[in-house]
C-alpha cells in the first residue's frame, strides 16, 4: 500500500482519447519516472505490477472497501495469479491511465480484475492483465471465505454477473 501512496494517483474523470476494453472503469493515473526505467530504455515490468496495485486500491475506496475496511475485517485479498500482456513499451515521461474492473467474483473465496494501461498522448493501449486475488485471513495468513460485503461489492460489479462479457478474458486481444 505505500507505494500506491508515493504514486500519489490522479483520478480521472472521463477519458475522452481512449478505447477501454469496457465501460465505467476506474482510472488512475501515473507518470513514467526515471525509477521505472530499466536496462533497457522502456518501464520495467516491475513498475507495471506497481501501477496495477494503484489501481486495485484506488477502486477498492470507490468501493467503500480501503485498507481500513479490510483491518476492521481482518480480511486481505492476496494476489494469487496474474495474467499479463506487455503489448508496447512506455518511455520515461509518458503520461499513462491505468484502468481496472472487477472481472469476476466466486463468492466464496476468490475474484478478479481485469486491468488495462493506455498512454495518454496517444491513447494506444500498452497493457492488458487480469489478476485473481484469493481472501485471506489477515491475522494467520490462511483462506477465509469472502465476507459478505466483499461478496456483496464484488458480485454487484462485476463484469461477469452483469453480463457485460462472457467468462474469458480479454488480454488475448
Amino acid at each position: 500500500m505505500q507505494a500506491c501512496e508515493k504514486l500519489r494517483p490522479i483520478k480521472i474523470e472521463s477519458p475522452t482519447a481512449i478505447q477501454w476494453d469496457f465501460p465505467s472503469p476506474c482510472v488512475v493515473g501515473a507518470r513514467v519516472r526515471p525509477e521505472d526505467i530499466d536496462s533497457l530504455g522502456h518501464t520495467s515490468n516491475a513498475s507495471y505490477v506497481k501501477w496495477l496495485e494503484l489501481a486495485h486500491w484506488a477502486h477498492n475506496g470507490d468501493l467503500g472497501l480501503n485498507f481500513d475496511v479490510h483491518k476492521k475485517l481482518n480480511t486481505a485479498m492476496v494476489v494469487y495469479h496474474h495474467d499479463l500482456k506487455y503489448l508496447a513499451p512506455s518511455l520515461l515521461r509518458d503520461s499513462l491511465r491505468i484502468a481496472t474492473w472487477v472481472s469476476s467474483c466466486d463468492n466464496k473465496l476468490r475474484f478478479s480484475r481485469y486491468f488495462q494501461i493506455a498512454r495518454e498522448a496517444d491513447g494506444k493501449t500498452l497493457f492488458r492483465g487480469r489478476t485473481v486475488f484469493v481472501c485471506t485471513d489477515m491475522s494467520f495468513g490462511k483462506p477465509k471465505r469472502l465476507p459478505a460485503l466483499f461478496r456483496e461489492v464484488f458480485q454487484t460489479t462485476a463484469l461477469e454477473n452483469n453480463h457485460v462479457i462472457a467468462v474469458s478474458s480479454p488480454i488475448g486481444r
